[in-house]
């Protein structure tokens, strides 16, 4: 004899189904707020790992020997590279972001205005390879409204401002010795 309206079992799979539901949509909040913190934590790691290596690298260039110095340069300009790759890929995010974004410009305003490191840079770039990031980083920057006056040295595609005179950072070159971020 069939039934005149829905018995107890449609309700409690229909209760059921509904119960699902919710606990699934739970769930899928849980899994953000989780992605996002963790997302958010490798972003810090990230940072703090590669500032650790700028304050070993800055270590190492204060080396009074100028061979050894100029070999801590060129891997002081490799960490740049690197830290601009890391940058390109989008492996940091929110704060940690701008943190690296204004620790990498500061940075370069320093070296570029230090006559020897000028001069480094531009034998540095014997291929088209050379600070790839870098451009791409500083292309960025530039995209963004801030330009950056290091941007003609590393990459030889880019004019230099008219008469060889920069257009940021306060106009550019100044002072001379070397550079270190004490002396900034």
């Amino acid at each position: 004899m069939p039934s005149a309206g829905p018995s107890w079992v449609d309700a409690v799979s229909i209760f059921v189904g509904i119960s699902s539901l919710v606990v699934a949509a739970a769930a899928l909040v849980i899994a953000g707020i989780a992605w996002r913190n963790s997302d958010r934590n490798s972003s810090a790691a990230t940072l703090l790992a590669i500032m650790e290596a700028f304050r070993e690298a800055w270590e190492r260039f204060d080396d009074p020997d100028a061979t050894k110095r100029n070999y801590h340069f060129h891997n002081l300009m490799n960490l740049f590279e690197v830290g601009c790759a890391i940058h390109q890929d989008r492996s940091v995010h929110g704060a940690s972001k701008q943190l690296l974004e204004d620790y990498m410009r500061d940075t370069l305003t320093m070296i570029a205005r230090n006559a020897g490191a000028r001069a480094e840079i531009a034998r540095m770039r014997n291929n088209p390879h050379v600070f790839e990031y870098l451009k791409r980083f500083l292309m960025a920057m530039r995209l963004e409204g801030h330009p950056h006056f290091i941007e003609p040295m590393v990459n030889k595609d880019v004019p230099q401002a008219a008469g060889g005179s920069a257009k940021t950072e306060a106009d550019a070159p100044a002072p001379t010795e070397p550079a270190t971020p004490g002396n900034a």
